[in-house]
């Protein structure tokens, strides 16, 4: 193998020195921030040369980005940052800005209701599960208000607070911080993190139902009104390497290989990201990541209001749809309140993702996607591919059972039970099917003999079973199941077909 000559591409994050301590600035001056990357030369020494041309343009480094192979530098003036973006010299691979904003979101003056609950059918999804507190979701925002008292008891708690080289991080990281530290307040004017958190988990003991009662909710805060996507960066690692199954993604930023980046270093984890541009307008046009890589651990979010209409942004980039209008949360300082945008669908896939992880535990983040996008109900828009969040066909199994039917009587004697089905839905996720029979008093296996045709098999039966008993037929390793009540093992029957 010929070692001699290689090229390598680092990524380096350009800061501007902060201008005051007002939201206003910090804002602005992020603005200023650059995302670029630097190409080693043919030979040489990587360091050497990265200190040259930092030097060259006046550059000073801050921190080092490890995950990615990155680095945060300042430079020594607004206007000399602006010209890097526009002419990026020779030893740049690409310049951009570091900077996002957060969708836009207002209070809304509709009568408070939830509404978007009763639309994806939560109260169904409910009887199947109430999710499960080992599987924590990644709020990755602007911060959370941990005080406030419909969010009581829903944080994940660290089991090992500093391992992670980050002080206070019991419930999570502000990684907006220099150096990162443990204060997650929600830095929102609007309270942007606050209601998306409370979307997946609060309630108030009066009457605001939380989607995922037994939700638990890392919160990383990569900013304020402004978002830092280095920041994001980090926090993507950090949420994978402590065990986050989900998380969420309420904003966008042009054309951005580090974050990719980070989101391939993390395949474990599901994203759900909102679509960009909270307008009723196409974005295939305009590539946005995360969606716009279709990543297999990416879902990509659109909006609908109360009817089910979509009034987001619409395209081939967008897996599904979730109520975005007039969403009921909670707001900062013991506050309830509606918003509307994308930033309001994602936390709905994002419980989804939870209640179905807690029945199938060995799912990994792809079968997960797989699973939600294919049992959503539609297409409903001509021009996508996208269709609307059911919470319910995604807490259930992709079958209906057509013989034997509630009430039927099997012949006790009989050396296999016919089973016939039809799918719902197609998913790859679930593959295969086991079955068994509940007795008052036992739970009695039944084995798959051999298949008649692609939806009829024969399951062997014991003889000694006899009685009443109820049918259950899941996803092999899931708790997926689909019952089939007061099955009588008592006299001989013939198959009706």
């Amino acid at each position: 193998m010929n070692t001699a000559l290689r090229c390598i591409a680092w990524v380096v994050v350009i800061s501007l020195a902060p201008l005051g301590p007002s939201r206003a600035s910090l804002c602005e001056d992020q603005h200023r921030e650059l995302i670029v990357k630097v190409e080693q030369g043919r030979g040489g020494n990587f360091d050497q040369q990265l200190t040259q041309l930092l030097d060259q343009y006046g550059l000073q480094q801050k921190e080092a980005l490890s995950t990615i192979g990155a680095f945060v530098v300042r430079a020594k003036s607004i206007e000399a940052a602006n010209s890097l973006v526009h002419t990026p010299p020779k030893g740049f691979a690409y310049i951009k800005l570091n900077y996002i904003s957060f969708p836009a979101t207002a209070p809304s003056d509709v009568p408070a209701s939830q509404w978007h609950l009763a639309q994806i059918h939560a109260d169904e999804a409910w009887t199947h599960t109430q999710g499960d507190s080992r599987w924590v979701a990644a709020i990755i925002d602007s911060g959370v208000d941990t005080e406030h008292p419909a969010l009581k008891g829903r944080f994940w708690i660290n089991p090992h607070p500093g391992s992670s080289g980050f002080s206070g991080d019991a419930n999570g990281v502000n990684f907006r911080a220099s150096p990162p530290d443990g204060n997650i307040a929600d830095g929102n004017t609007n309270g942007h993190g606050t209601h998306i958190a409370g979307i997946i988990a609060a309630d108030d003991g009066r009457g605001l139902r939380a989607f995922v009662p037994n939700a638990r909710l890392m919160i990383l805060r990569v900013g304020d009104d402004c978002l830092d996507p280095s920041a994001a960066v980090k926090a993507i690692h950090y949420a994978a390497t402590n065990g986050a199954a989900v998380a969420n993604l309420s904003w966008d930023v042009s054309a951005s290989p580090e974050l990719l980046a980070a989101i391939k270093h993390a395949p474990d984890v599901l994203f759900v990201a909102a679509g960009p541009g909270d307008t009723g307008q196409s974005v295939d046009g305009s590539p946005t990541d995360p969606i716009s890589a279709h990543l297999p651990n990416v879902i990509a979010v659109t909006g609908t209001d109360s009817s089910g209409a979509y009034i987001f942004p619409y395209g081939t980039r967008l897996d599904i749809a979730a109520p975005a209008k007039a969403i009921l949360s909670t707001l900062p300082n013991d506050r309830y309140g509606t918003m509307s945008g994308t930033s309001m669908a994602a936390p709905l896939v994002v419980g989804t993702a939870l209640l179905l992880k807690s029945l199938a535990p060995k799912w990994s983040a792809q079968a997960l996607k797989h699973y939600i996008v294919d049992s959503a109900d539609g297409p409903f828009e001509p021009r996508s591919a996208f269709r609307r969040l059911d919470a319910a066909r995604a807490t259930a199994p992709p079958i209906q059972i057509d013989w034997p039917a509630a009430d039927a009587t099997i012949d006790p004697h009989a050396s296999y039970l016919l089973l016939k089905w039809h799918a719902l839905f197609s998913s790859s996720a679930c593959r295969s099917l086991d079955a068994d029979l509940v007795f008052a008093h036992e739970s009695v296996p039944i084995v798959r003999n051999r298949a008649v045709d692609a939806n009829v098999a024969e399951y062997r039966v014991d003889h000694s079973t006899s009685g009443l008993a109820t049918l259950r037929v899941y996803c092999s390793d899931t708790d997926l199941a689909t019952k089939v009540t007061n099955i009588h093992f008592v006299h001989p029957i013939n198959d009706p077909n």
